[in-house]
């Protein structure tokens, strides 16, 4: 009796895709560090880049209306009288953006 293992195929379809932005790759090592099987099931079935790439534009869209309504209700100082003083109040509201995108859309 001749019992032959057969081995299934895997064929994996390389498409053109744009390169993953910044909340892309930060969601990419979160599945990869906390959700391993879940982004290895995504790869095999071939949907790990298109979700990467939605939780990036979804993100960066985020990032967009959270950073407007927090300079709407913070306003920075005036640019002119105090530079690095409105440097410095617009990168702490881009860290509480980042923040709240991280855990709303990333660490999900």
């Amino acid at each position: 009796m001749n019992m032959r293992k057969s081995t299934p195929m895997i064929c994996i379809i390389e498409e053109e895709t744009q390169p993953l932005g910044r909340f892309g790759h930060m969601r990419d090592e979160f599945l990869r560090t906390h959700r391993n099987l879940e982004r290895t099931m995504m790869f095999v079935c071939g949907e790990l880049d298109a979700h990467l790439q939605e939780v990036d534009r979804l993100a960066w869209e985020h990032m967009d209306t959270l950073m407007e309504g927090l300079t709407a209700n913070n306003p920075p100082p005036e640019k002119a009288k105090d530079f690095l003083g409105h440097v410095a109040h617009l990168n702490m509201l881009r860290a509480i953006a980042e923040e709240i995108v991280y855990r709303e859309l990333i660490a999900v």
